[in-house]
């Protein structure tokens, strides 16, 4: 929940080594006591867990480029409300968006497909044949 509240977002997935490292250094210089207390402490949990119990073994492996580690990220979206959308700040929001899906050959939020009746919309024309 900690590293949630203060870097939630971040991402290293397209980063080159050197952009992984600065932005590394960058989350660490931002909260040197937090990384430096947790970051060991779980990444330990999570190598003990992948390693059956035998972490050193498996991250020389890892290191030395013998083992992989494989991930699953789960993302849970909160919409907004049609009050929200309508808010300033939502339609701030709205603006830099980036998950839309196609409808009616046109790039649309999921908050509007949620919120402003586009969802069901959609549904009734597969409905009704269109």
């Amino acid at each position: 929940d900690g590293f949630l509240r203060r870097f939630g977002g971040i991402s290293f997935r397209q980063d080159s080594a050197a952009e992984a490292a600065t932005r590394f250094l960058g989350v660490f210089a931002s909260a040197p006591a937090f990384i430096g207390r947790s970051i060991p402490r779980f990444a330990w949990h999570w190598l003990r867990r992948a390693s059956q119990g035998r972490p050193l073994p498996f991250l020389a492996r890892l290191l030395a480029g013998r083992a992989r580690l494989d991930y699953l990220v789960i993302v849970s979206h909160h919409f907004m409300s049609r009050a929200e959308i309508e808010a300033p700040l939502g339609r701030e929001r709205l603006a830099l968006c980036v998950f839309h899906v196609p409808v009616d050959g046109e790039l649309v939020s999921m908050c509007e497909v949620n919120a402003l009746g586009v969802r069901d919309r959609y549904y009734e024309e597969i409905a009704a044949g269109r």
